[in-house]
C-alpha cells in the first residue's frame, strides 16, 4: 500500500485511467479514414492512397512533437494536410476531430479500479487534475465523459491546448502556476517513465509510477510505484 498525503493529484489519462489494446498504427489508420473520405469527394486520388498520405503527415507531426516537446493541435494537423496536398476539407474542423477520435474511443476501456481510486481521493478532499499529452482536446473530453470520470475531475490540462507536452518542465510548471499549487503538495500519477516521471523530476514534484507489468527501469526513478491502482491510499 502506498499512502499519498499530497493535496493535488495530477492524472495522466492514456494507459493510466483508460487503455487501448491495439497498436498506434492500426487505430490511427482507421481514424484517418474519415478524413480521407471527406477529401476523396473532391480529389481524384484513390482512398487507400489518401489514407497513406494522411498517415505519413500524422507521423511527421507526431515526430516533431516528441522531439521539440511543442504539442500540435488536431487543427494544425488538418491545416498541414490541406497545405501539403493542396486540398480543402468540406466539414468543420471540430466535426472532423469528433469523427476522427471515434475509432479510438470504440477500442478503449477504463482501467480496473479507476472509479474506486477517484472516489477514494475525493472522499478525503483531494484535488484531481487531468494532466495529459494529446493532440485532440475533443478526444480527452469524450474519454472522460464516456468512462464516467469527468465528475471527479476539478481541472483539465491537455497538451494540445497548452502547446507544450510532457516531459517539458513547462508542462507541470504551467499547471502549478495557473492553479497556484504548492509543489510540495503535488504529485503526478502516470504510466510512462520517460514522460510522466521525467516531467515530475524536471519540475521538482513527486511522482507515482503506475506500472501494471512490473517493468524494471532505473533511468527515471519515481517517488512511489504501484502495480495496481488499489494499492493507492489517500490520506
Amino acid at each position: 500500500m502506498v499512502e499519498l498525503k499530497h493535496q493535488n493529484i495530477l492524472l495522466d489519462v492514456g494507459d493510466t485511467l483508460v487503455k487501448i489494446n491495439q497498436p498506434f498504427e492500426k487505430y490511427t489508420l482507421k481514424a484517418i479514414e474519415c478524413l480521407a473520405e471527406d477529401l476523396s469527394n473532391h480529389k481524384d486520388v484513390q482512398l487507400s492512397t489518401l489514407i497513406e498520405q494522411l498517415f505519413l503527415i500524422r507521423n511527421e507531426i507526431r515526430a516533431k512533437a516528441h522531439e521539440s516537446l511543442r504539442e500540435y493541435h488536431f487543427n494544425e494537423y488538418l491545416v498541414e494536410i490541406e497545405r501539403q496536398l493542396n486540398v480543402q476539407f468540406t466539414k468543420p474542423f471540430l466535426e472532423l476531430e469528433t469523427q476522427y477520435v471515434q475509432a479510438e474511443l470504440a477500442i478503449t476501456k477504463r482501467i480496473e479500479g479507476v472509479v474506486e481510486m477517484l472516489k477514494a481521493a475525493k472522499k478525503v478532499g483531494k484535488r484531481l487534475i487531468v494532466s495529459t499529452n494529446n493532440f485532440s482536446p475533443q478526444h480527452v473530453k469524450l474519454l472522460l465523459k464516456k468512462f464516467e470520470i469527468e465528475s471527479f475531475i476539478d481541472e483539465v490540462f491537455i497538451s494540445a491546448e497548452m502547446k507544450i507536452r510532457k516531459p517539458s518542465i513547462k508542462f507541470i510548471d504551467t499547471i502549478c502556476n495557473q492553479l497556484h499549487l504548492n509543489k510540495k503538495e503535488t504529485i503526478i500519477l502516470g504510466d510512462k517513465p520517460h514522460m510522466d516521471i521525467l516531467a515530475a523530476i524536471n519540475s521538482g514534484i513527486d511522482s507515482c509510477w503506475y506500472n501494471p507489468k512490473g517493468t524494471l527501469q532505473t533511468e527515471y526513478p519515481a517517488t512511489f510505484e504501484v502495480k495496481n491502482l488499489s494499492q493507492l491510499k489517500f490520506i
